[in-house]
Parts: C-alpha cells; structure tokens; sequence
C-alpha cells in the first residue's frame, strides 16, 4: 500500500434500480470522499464507485455501509473490493465467449448457508450455466436476466450472505478503471 491508500472498489447493492433507494451519485462521491478516501469516482448509475483509501477493505467496507445508511435513509448493503480483488474475479470469468451483457458476476459478502451449488441448481434453467469462484458466482444467463427465476431469487440462495450483482461488461471496465486502463 502507498502512503495514499490502497484502490479499491465499492459495490452499492440495490440503488437505482426501479423507483425505490434513489441515490444520486454526486452525492455518493461526496458521502465517500468524507470518509477520508481520495480519487472518488463513480460508474454508471448504479453503485460502482472507485476510490483510494488508507483502510483496509473491511474496515472501509464497514465505514462505507455506515455512512450511506446515515446520509440515504436505508440500508445500502456495500462490498469492497481491492484493485486485485477485483482484477482476480474479473479474470476467472469462466465465459469469455458468451455475451457480456448476460453474464452476472455475483459478489458474495458473508457465507452462504450449506447447499448453494444445489440451491443454484434448483433455481437454473438448463441454458444458465454457473461457476462458484473465490468471492464471485458467475453465471452465464443465457437468455437473459430479466427472464431468469434464477435471477429473481439470487437474494435468497445466498441468504444469509450480502450478493450485489455486475454484468461481466460493467465489471471489464471496473477492471479497467481501478488500474487506470
């Protein structure tokens, strides 16, 4: 680590998605740069945030789901990521060929309960195609997440862990991001 801090990258679970937990991201870099990090960037609008920090992940991961509670008014379940965390999970993508855009990366944070792979394997059709990795599912949905019951469940067949789900594009440029490609 540098005497600056450390890149990392932040994973905001359900913000911005339909009409509920609207968190507008200026604000978000604002709230992470209070926290002492520096370099803050966000992604898209959906959670993504880059920054350095001098904490550790998880203590930052701590400091960091704390304060976007307090500042948004609800519970914003976060996962943070070292720059090689991340650089790790995008590069075990085991679906290089399949369409970026439907291949989730879930990141877990906690363990699951006993019997994930079969709680996957129940919810799958037989054109999804799933790996369990080192901090990350990949899951090739084939056609689609928005027609996957796969998808629908993923909270509860990783109960009682936190999951926050990237297509494999969003977490390609992530990747790119935090190293400044």
């Amino acid at each position: 680590m540098s005497e600056s801090g450390s890149r990392h990258v932040a994973l905001l679970r359900g913000v911005n998605v339909g009409t509920g937990h609207r968190v507008p991201m200026e604000r978000l870099r604002e709230v992470t740069a209070a926290t002492g990090a520096t370099g803050v960037r966000t992604h898209l609008n959906s959670g993504n945030v880059l920054l350095t920090s001098g904490l550790p992940a998880a203590e930052l991961e701590a400091t960091l789901t704390v304060r976007y509670a307090e500042e948004f008014g609800f519970a914003v379940p976060t996962i943070v990521l070292t720059a090689t965390e991340l650089l790790a999970i995008a590069a075990a993508n085991p679906y290089p060929d399949a369409d970026p855009a439907r291949v989730g990366v879930c990141f877990v944070r906690g363990v699951p309960a006993d019997g994930l792979g079969a709680r996957i394997e129940r919810l799958a059709a037989p054109s999804e195609r799933w790996t369990i990795g080192d901090g990350a599912v990949h899951v090739d949905f084939a056609a689609g997440m928005g027609r996957s019951a796969l998808a629908a469940g993923l909270a509860g067949v990783f109960a009682p862990a936190t999951v926050t789900v990237r297509n494999a594009r969003t977490v390609a440029a992530l990747a790119g991001l935090v190293t400044g490609v």
